[in-house]
């Protein structure tokens, strides 16, 4: 118990990290190097994403899963709408907020059964995935909050993704698993499909492109 619990928080360290890299942003280094860590998290993102193509195979004829994939597709859409009145920071916070449901449900149903090294490596790469998150999220709020605040929403922008994890584990102890994972599994691929394209609309230079395709290549070779 408390391995899973210490490796359903690696996520949340990872966008800790990332929050405090962002109030550091004095440190022209790190302004330089944004673009580059939201092409490796594109790149990482990227292979998740292909991990669970292969997993919807197994529920390909299962109504369900389409039943996830439309369910996900929704509720992008309706968390785009409501954050695109919001100001940019704010967007931002949001966003980042949103888009680690579907990551908290992966991590989830990594811990949820016996852990092996492919899964550790899921929540390794959605940890690392998370510190660009956590960064954007910080620098954004720099102009309107003091740096303990712009780290504070950093973090919080985070904080589902362990809530999630506990919640996926709760399922599958009360509950027959495979009568609603085909609904998880296709709400997390709609969901993260589309934070996929966001991202890559970020990674318009050649070079960032080619960044995020060799770390897909990378962390798709660690998840097998």
């Amino acid at each position: 118990m408390i391995k899973i619990i210490l490796l359903s928080l690696l996520p949340l360290i990872g966008t800790s990290i990332g929050a405090y890299l962002g109030i550091a942003k004095c440190n022209k280094q790190i302004d330089n190097q944004e673009d580059s860590l939201v092409a490796v998290a594109t790149g990482i993102l990227g292979a998740i994403c292909v991990n669970l193509f292969f997993e919807t195979f197994n529920y390909v004829r299962d109504i369900k899963l389409f039943v996830g994939i439309m369910t996900g597709v929704l509720f992008i859409l309706l968390m785009n709408k409501i954050t695109n009145r919001e100001a940019l920071h704010s967007q931002l916070f949001w966003a980042m907020l949103i888009h680690n449901i579907p990551e908290g449900i992966i991590v989830g149903f990594a811990l949820a059964n016996k852990i092996t090294i492919q899964k550790i490596g899921i929540v390794a790469s959605v940890s690392l995935q998370n510190i660009p998150d956590g960064l954007v999220v910080s620098m954004s709020g720099l102009p309107k909050h003091r740096k303990s605040k712009a780290f504070l929403l950093g973090v919080l922008s985070g904080i589902v993704e362990p809530i999630a994890v506990a919640v996926i584990i709760s399922f599958t102890k009360k509950i027959n698993m495979s009568m609603v994972e085909p609904i998880f599994i296709g709400f997390s691929v709609s969901a993260i499909v589309a934070i996929e394209y966001d991202l890559l609309k970020n990674c318009q230079k050649l070079k960032l492109l080619l960044l995020s395709f060799i770390t897909t290549l990378t962390f798709n070779g660690i998840l097998g």
